[in-house]
């Protein structure tokens, strides 16, 4: 159950962006919370019963409620039960936020046991991480400098829509840094692996250009522009849904067949073309692409020793992720958990039938 996992909408999947400003044709905006890989579960048809009591407060008169009461508000005058609240919380929100207290402890324990710490800055890598795939899911590929203004905004819009708050994702990044911590600590990579990533960093590549529509009705007005002759860069700054890529007129790093954090698709249309030629519209999920090709690149044969320590750090850049999801499910199947509110354990069973939780 990836809920809650900040792999935020990596190029592997749909090639998402973020919807600029056009001066023509506008762009159907791609919503937030799309960014995230599912939302959160909820236990279905739980019945809640609402229960307010009856006071009567003097006119323009503060309503004094008793110390150690019930009661949490007053709506008009009348009280509202704290347990009431608390029971909705639990049902809503409770079991997702005791899975994130249960895998962060379990986890920091586990990182306290291999003797491994994190740091300010481990911190602060997995939200710079976070921020830049929700702003540019294509960061791998693009050389654009982050926008932290823009990113930061869609951050909080993502937090705000799935009902984060800022508390509840500093758990998620101190996680998700002490799962990094641990699986560095372990990875080891076979020569095959090495063999796969020596192949994507320099077998034969392309390097290609791309417009990122949202409909058929803008791909169409996109290539009347570019069959009148103006120029694809130009067209790519202005139209292109991916607000990255597009600083740069649509270019993107050079990338093999091989590169598997790209849709097959994608890399098939690319290859297909000759260069200086576009594509159709190539979809990739809820998108559109045109594709142009710049270049092609000749495979390299640099010695395999002289490229090791890169070719490790790419591969730690791939792996590391999955690796850190195992981890977290392996943990969180294997704790054990004792739940005394009634109400809290329901929810959290409900959500966690998968994990025979």
């Amino acid at each position: 159950m990836r809920v809650w996992w900040l792999v935020i909408a990596t190029a592997s999947g749909a090639l998402c962006g973020c919807a600029s400003t056009p001066t023509v044709a506008p762009r159907a905006a791609q919503p937030v919370a799309t960014a995230w890989q599912q939302r959160d579960r909820r236990p279905a048809n739980v019945p809640v019963t609402y229960r307010a009591v009856q006071s009567t407060p003097t006119p323009n008169t503060p309503v004094s409620l008793p110390i150690g009461g019930t009661a949490i508000a007053t709506v008009n005058g009348r009280r509202v039960d704290r347990k009431v609240l608390v029971d909705l919380l639990m049902r809503s929100r409770g079991a997702a936020v005791l899975e994130q207290l249960v895998a962060y402890d379990a986890i920091e324990s586990l990182a306290a046991d291999r003797g491994l710490t994190i740091t300010d800055a481990d911190v602060a890598f997995e939200r710079r991480l976070a921020v830049e795939r929700i702003w540019n899911p294509l960061a791998p590929f693009t050389t654009a400098p982050l926008n932290d203004k823009s990113a930061e905004h869609l951050l909080n819009e993502v937090l705000q829509q799935k009902n984060i708050s800022p508390a509840e994702f500093t758990v998620v990044l101190r996680r998700n840094a002490y799962l990094r911590k641990i699986v560095a600590s372990e990875q080891k990579f076979s020569e095959a692996e090495y063999e796969a990533e020596f192949e994507r960093a320099y077998g034969a590549r392309v390097r290609v250009r791309h417009i990122q529509l949202a409909t058929t009705a803008e791909v169409a007005r996109v290539q009347e522009r570019l069959e009148a002759g103006e120029s694809f860069e130009s067209v790519a700054r202005t139209y292109s849904a991916n607000q990255a890529s597009a600083q740069n007129g649509g270019l993107l790093e050079p990338f093999s067949m091989a590169e598997d954090q790209l849709p097959p698709v994608f890399r098939q249309a690319a290859f297909a073309l000759e260069p200086g030629t576009v594509s159709g519209a190539v979809r990739v999920g809820n998108w559109y692409h045109l594709i142009r090709l710049e270049q092609r690149i000749p495979a390299e044969r640099p010695v395999m020793a002289l490229v090791g320590d890169k070719l490790t750090k790419r591969l730690r850049h791939r792996l590391s992720e999955g690796s850190m999801y195992a981890l977290y499910e392996k943990t969180l199947r294997e704790a054990t958990i004792k739940i005394y509110d009634p109400v809290l354990r329901e929810a959290y069973q409900a959500r966690n039938k998968t994990r025979g939780g």
